[in-house]
């Protein structure tokens, strides 16, 4: 009786390998559309009766080549970006100029082309960057990636503040190896579960109004999403 029962659950489990058999295939994606929101802050101060001209007013977009809405593969910028001159760079008593940037970047991809109804295995948010620090009101470890929340869309684009929900954990660093596991997120895209309004990149410490000259900020290229697909049975 025992050997009877030994050998029939050999046999049912060899049955329900090959109902759910996996036969993965991988597809990577480019970003079909990216975009830089910026949050900016500037003020210029002058005492009475003194000529604080020229101003110097930068731009947030102009530093890092980031733009408020790109197509493909563009770099998105994410961090902070604060930049601060008194008396000694203006060469007049009674001047001094603010100018403070927050970045965060947003991305989407195209999941048409991963074909007709497909089957989520696992997907994985992945990208390359590089990183512009300064440590003054902050002291920026070495191992300081500038990104500090990973999330995705609750709404479509539009202005800075985009409502989204944040995966927990520091979890930044994965994309730059192994990659981000965003495989429910992707199923319920496919899946018509939810929209699919793209993922978003936010940096640290984020705040103007700030007389520093912090700098915190990644910017992130060769954004992608590779997605492995069970296609057997297909």
């Amino acid at each position: 009786m025992g050997m009877r029962f030994l050998t029939m659950t050999a046999l049912g489990m060899l049955v329900l390998s090959g109902c759910f058999k996996v036969d993965l295939k991988t597809v990577v994606l480019k970003p079909s559309q990216v975009a830089t929101a910026t949050k900016r802050n500037y003020h210029k101060h002058e005492d009475a009766g003194v000529n604080c001209a020229p101003k110097r007013d930068l731009s947030c977009y102009d530093r890092y080549g980031v733009l408020a809405d790109a197509p493909g593969d563009s770099p998105v910028a994410v961090g902070l970006w604060h930049d601060y001159a008194d008396a000694d760079w203006m060469g007049v008593v009674g001047c001094w100029e603010r100018i403070n940037c927050i970045y965060r970047g947003l991305v989407m991809f195209d999941l048409t082309q991963l074909g007709p109804s497909p089957t989520v295995a696992i997907a994985k948010l992945k990208y390359q960057g590089t990183f512009d620090k300064h440590s003054d009101a902050t002291q920026w470890s070495a191992e300081e990636d500038c990104i500090a929340k990973i999330g995705y869309l609750l709404s479509p684009w539009g202005g800075f503040d985009v409502p989204a929900e944040f995966y927990t954990g520091d979890i930044s660093q994965k994309g730059f190896s192994e990659g981000i596991n965003v495989s429910i997120q992707v199923r319920d895209w496919v899946d018509g579960k939810t929209p699919n309004h793209g993922f978003i990149l936010v940096g640290p410490k984020e705040a103007t109004g700030k007389n520093d000259d912090d700098r915190c900020v990644a910017t992130l290229g060769s954004l992608r999403l590779e997605v492995q697909l069970n296609v057997a049975g297909k």
